[in-house]
Parts: structure tokens; C-alpha cells; sequence
């Protein structure tokens, strides 16, 4: 059997983008319905807030996935100008789409639009931060020599 570490920390990936998506909506809808004062275009219930965030976090997996967000050329290039680009690029299309989708569905998901402004600027330094705390934990692994491939090159 093929030992691959790049596969079990491309899962944790996907696994800690899910998170730092819903994370990010929960705290985008928070803040705006107790934090501003502004006036709502209708009244949100956050049980189907969540529950629509939570089911529509597999197409925002799967466009990190179109974009190369869990390429190993991306993922271990030493410059990370790269993959915040594309994580920058992922957080507005993947905002794009939710917003299409309340267009199209018919459903009111946002209680106002500016949920969606915070969401995707939380969304965006949520996965920065949870690909930072990733990275540094594989980068102290490698230096103990966990989770890497010995090779011999003769």
C-alpha cells in the first residue's frame, strides 16, 4: 500500500475549510443581526440560516477544489502569495454563488446584504487562519521527521 501523507493533510484541508466557512457565516450572522442596528429586509430564523450554510458548504469545498486550492504544487510552494490569491479569489465566487442561489431559489437567505460583505471577508480570514495553524503544524511535523517520506537516492 502507497504510504501518501499529501493525502491526509489535503483531508484535514478540506475538513478545516468546511469549518472555517461555517465559522465565519455563523460569526458574519451574528454580527450583523446583535452587533448592528440597522433595520432588517426580513426576519431571519437562524435554525435555517445554519442549516443552509451547512448544506451548501460542499459546493464551496468543490470550488476550492476547481480553483487547485488542494494541488500539492499550490499546497507546498514555499510562497503563499499563490494560494491567498486563490483563497481570496474562492471567498468572492464562492459569495457569488450564494447569492445567485438566494436569487434563483426564491428564498430570502440573507437578512440583509451585508451579511454577505461580512461573510466573505470573515470567510476569506478564516481559511487564512486555519491554513496558517495547518501549515505550521505540518512544517513542525517535517521537522521532526513525522509525516514524511523517507527516500534513498542512489
Amino acid at each position: 500500500m502507497k504510504k501518501d501523507p499529501g493525502l491526509i493533510f489535503r483531508a484535514i484541508l478540506v475538513f478545516s475549510d468546511a469549518f472555517a466557512v461555517v465559522i465565519a457565516f455563523l460569526v458574519a450572522y451574528l454580527a450583523r443581526i446583535y452587533i448592528d442596528n440597522r433595520p432588517y429586509f426580513f426576519e431571519a430564523e437562524p435554525g435555517s440560516f445554519v442549516s443552509t450554510v451547512v448544506l451548501l458548504v460542499p459546493v464551496w469545498v468543490l470550488l476550492h477544489a476547481m480553483l487547485g486550492l488542494y494541488n500539492k504544487s499550490v499546497i507546498l510552494s514555499h510562497s503563499r502569495t499563490a494560494e491567498l490569491s486563490r483563497l481570496f479569489l474562492a471567498s468572492v465566487l464562492g459569495m457569488m454563488a450564494l447569492i445567485t442561489y438566494d436569487f434563483f431559489a426564491g428564498k430570502h437567505f440573507f437578512p440583509t446584504r451585508m451579511v454577505a460583505v461580512y461573510a466573505a471577508l470573515l470567510c476569506f480570514i478564516m481559511l487564512c487562519l486555519s491554513r496558517g495553524v495547518i501549515h505550521y503544524i505540518r512544517a513542525r511535523f517535517a521537522r521532526n521527521n513525522r509525516g514524511t517520506l523517507r527516500a534513498v537516492i542512489i
